[in-house]
């Protein structure tokens, strides 16, 4: 557009091909600025350290000459993967969108512990309860099963205080962080330049894909997955102290178990949360990217009569994302069952030791199975 008239149209490639046209003209004044800003960071740095910086600049330029004769998506891609593999999480500037819900953190992190130890507390009520039925006196077995009753209701009360505060407070974190994520991400899709949104991965259907799929990665990386290892971390900590005070020898035998268990543990939750199915993911957002445009350009494809064409690429796009979810099945499936059985494994192994020790008289019975049932 120029002075209100449209003097140009086409792709960024076709635009900037027209030799002194208003586009090209645009694109390379835009460059001349972005150069000149460049130039100027380099020679700020070179003053501050010369002799590494231009070590690096020398490198910097034989590579540029190198790869000067690759079309420029082979470059793209390499400087994509060169970027992946060498990127850290900032974990210090992702706590730094949260800033400003930094109180909640406090209770929330509070919640998850009480609620990590409802599990080993849980297991040590019931040891207590079964000890009581085993008892011949009805007024000790009274009293043994209304301690285990008040106590279980108190682990009840505590549970619902614990997950209440760690939800909730983690729930406003998420969602103030997935709010400002998405509003730098959509920030950014605004300060591209037109090029950037000819190219097909940059599409209408997979840019608003992305900006709900990157905010809700960031949201579980530093929500509810942080509430989650401090809920795992109390669970640990109050159910080893409930074992060694109950048996040391079957605490022991459990913890020799434990790399197996822990390992299983791993395996079902990335079961849960769902292993990498890339392939399936890409045909799924190309399937939604199909969706999109076909109904933004719905009077086109009226126009062109290709609507049978549209709904069968569509159809074809959702097939082989079923397709690939299907076998990603099948192998989560495998992988839950035997980390299933790698814990009862376990499991079994614990109250094996304790039939062991119980027989021999070597330990009593309630110690046992408070020992067993918390490890």
């Amino acid at each position: 557009m120029h002075e209100g008239r449209l003097v140009e149209q086409g792709t960024h490639d076709e635009l900037i091909g027209i030799s002194g046209g208003f586009y090209a003209s645009l694109v390379s004044a835009q460059e001349a600025a972005a150069g000149a800003s460049q130039t100027t960071r380099k020679a700020s740095l070179v003053e501050k350290a010369p002799s590494s910086l231009a070590q690096s600049e020398v490198d910097l330029d034989i590579a540029v000459a190198v790869e000067a004769d690759e079309p420029e998506e082979v470059r793209e891609k390499k400087r994509i993967t060169a970027v992946a593999k060498a990127y850290k999480v900032p974990w210090r500037r992702l706590f730094a969108f949260n800033k400003p819900e930094c109180g909640f953190f406090i209770p929330a992190l509070f919640g998850s512990a009480m609620f990590g130890t409802v599990m080993p507390m849980e297991g040590f009520l019931l040891a207590r309860a079964m000890r009581a039925f085993y008892d011949d006196d009805p007024a000790e077995l009274m009293n043994g099963v209304e301690w285990a009753a008040i106590g279980y209701t108190l682990v009840a009360f505590g549970a619902l205080i614990g997950a209440t505060l760690q939800f909730s407070c983690f729930a406003v974190i998420g969602e103030n962080l997935t709010m400002r994520i998405r509003q730098l991400i959509f920030a950014k899709f605004l300060q591209q330049d037109i090029g950037y949104f000819d190219d097909p991965e940059h599409s209408t259907g997979k840019l608003s894909s992305s900006l709900s799929s990157y905010a809700l990665k960031m949201n579980t990386i530093t929500g509810m997955q942080l509430g989650v290892f401090c809920q795992f971390a109390a669970s640990i900590v109050s159910g080893l102290i409930i074992a060694f005070s109950a048996d040391v020898k079957l605490t022991l035998v459990m913890m020799a178990c434990l790399p197996a268990m822990a390992g299983a543990g791993a395996i079902q939750m990335a079961v849960m949360m769902g292993m990498d199915g890339t392939s399936a993911k890409k045909e799924a957002r190309q399937a939604a990217q199909v969706a999109s445009e076909a109904v933004q350009n719905m009077r086109t494809v009226r126009a062109l009569v290709a609507e049978r064409a549209t709904r069968d690429t569509y159809q074809n796009l959702l097939d082989k994302s079923a397709e690939g979810q299907g076998k990603l099945s099948s192998m989560s499936g495998f992988w839950f069952g035997l980390s299933n059985g790698l814990m009862f494994g376990g499991m079994a192994l614990g109250f094996c030791t304790t039939s062991s020790a119980a027989s021999s008289l070597t330990t009593s019975t309630t110690s046992s199975a408070a020992s067993s049932l918390t490890t």
